[in-house]
């Protein structure tokens, strides 16, 4: 039986809707951080601002799309506050932070910091507002109502 049938997730919880939010998640932040890679870097001559754009493009378009939906998927299936925190938001977001300032660090991309600091925060924001403000509406706004079932 799956989560959605059990009560467990809600219609806005659905594998196509969580996936569609996902792929335009990804669309959106990928024309977003590598524009600010190549920006942010551009001061190091045009071919490091494309290698920092291209890094930051190739990982945003991967993470943003697993990101919105490993994060939609595990605040749908936690039952708890505390854990649709740790699960949604400090786990994902501290995994993010390390493999995103590494990738730059190993790729050569000359303003580490400058480069991923923006995307970081907005994301940590992003997922913040959604773990505590949005997915609970979410949740509340299709609540069946108790049955009367005996």
């Amino acid at each position: 039986m799956s989560a959605l049938k059990r009560g467990d997730m809600n219609e806005h919880y659905t594998l196509k809707k969580i996936l569609t939010r996902g792929i335009l998640t990804g669309l959106f932040f990928t024309a977003l951080w590598s524009t600010w890679a190549y920006y942010v870097n551009l001061a190091h001559g045009a071919i490091a601002a494309e290698k920092a754009a291209i890094t930051q493009g190739s990982f945003t378009i991967i993470n943003a799309f697993l990101y919105t939906v490993i994060m939609e998927y595990m605040f749908a299936l936690a039952k708890t506050a505390l854990m649709r925190f740790v699960l949604a938001f400090l786990l994902p977001n501290s995994i993010v932070a390390v493999v995103l300032t590494s990738l730059h660090h190993f790729r050569g991309t000359p303003n580490v910091l400058a480069t991923v600091a923006p995307s970081l925060i907005i994301i940590a924001s992003l997922s913040l507002i959604y773990v505590l403000i949005v997915g609970p509406r979410k949740m509340r706004s299709t609540a069946a109502p108790a049955s009367a079932e005996p």
